[in-house]
């Protein structure tokens, strides 16, 4: 009697036991990795031209990268999607298992565009987001490609700022010690570089031939990254000054006191061996320069 009494109590333990277990599992199972947000479905998804052609169809983002050949085996790892300026984006993809996955992003994702089969899921984020779980291809086939698209990250993104410089047109030094400014022996038909900052080159200086008239055009062409100096919007009131000299000129220059002033580029002007020209110049730098 014991013995039965002790066997019929093994067995009710060990019943409550799997009960409780298979409570667990259920509980479990229940706990489904899904997406941040529902993916917008389309059965018949058009992929012609590309990442940024896909992109184009949801929105207007700057950038635009997609991920290819999925069915050639595992997709885990980093990917890099570098564009001209600087801008780049290292996406990772993990736990895939080629129709689900987990994404993430050194700078935020808009959409995600998970073509399988005739279809895409679309997964929209707004605002843009650094990761999410669980991603599936269309009617939950095998993913063939992936394409990501963004906009900067506004709060990460710094905008460009200008500094005014100095900037004179290429040759020998007004004075040996001190001041940098430099005058240029003209030549007919020669170019020379436009100096800013001592450091920079700000652009190029023409010399045209003398005219009939004894006159010389001098054009100044700046480069993409510099412009004339501005004053609460306006180009300042002259920022270009010439001055002619017959021989080389010595001391510190008064560019205030120049014969030729004014904001043109391009100004005809008398005839000089030598030429001082002074231009009040901005530079921009932006974050990805520095």
């Amino acid at each position: 009697m014991i013995t039965l009494l002790s066997l019929l109590a093994v067995m009710l333990v060990v019943g409550l036991t799997s009960c409780q277990k298979d409570e667990l599992v259920v509980e479990e199972q229940s706990l489904e990795l899904k997406a941040a947000v529902e993916p917008v479905e389309y059965n018949n998804w058009d992929p012609a031209g590309g990442a940024v052609a896909e992109c184009a169809q949801l929105g207007d983002f700057m950038y635009a990268y997609k991920i290819d050949n999925w069915d050639e085996g595992d997709m885990n790892g980093n990917y890099l999607a570098e564009f001209e300026g600087g801008h780049s984006n290292m996406i990772t993809i993990a736990n895939s298992d080629g129709s689900i996955f987990d994404w993430s992003a050194s700078n935020s994702i808009g959409a995600v565009i998970v073509k399988a089969g005739t279809g895409a899921n679309v997964f929209l984020y707004d605002p843009q987001a650094f990761a999410d779980q669980a991603l599936n291809g269309w009617d939950n086939k095998e993913v063939s490609h992936t394409t990501f698209c963004w906009n900067p990250d506004p709060d990460d993104e710094e905008e460009c700022e200008w500094y005014g410089e100095t900037a004179w047109g290429a040759g020998p030094r007004y004075v040996a010690r001190g001041n940098w400014a430099m005058y240029t022996p003209y030549v007919a038909d020669s170019t020379v570089d436009l100096i800013a900052g001592q450091h920079y080159v700000a652009g190029t200086i023409h010399f045209s031939a003398e005219d009939a008239d004894g006159n010389v055009t001098i054009s100044i062409e700046l480069f993409e990254g510099f412009r004339l100096e501005l004053y609460e919007g306006q180009t300042i009131e002259e920022a270009v000054k010439i001055q002619g000299y017959a021989v080389a000129p010595k001391g510190n220059p008064a560019p205030g006191l120049f014969a030729y002033k004014g904001i043109d580029l391009i100004m005809t002007v008398p005839a000089s061996n030598f030429f001082g020209i002074h231009v009040n110049v901005e530079r921009e730098v932006c974050p990805e320069m520095e």
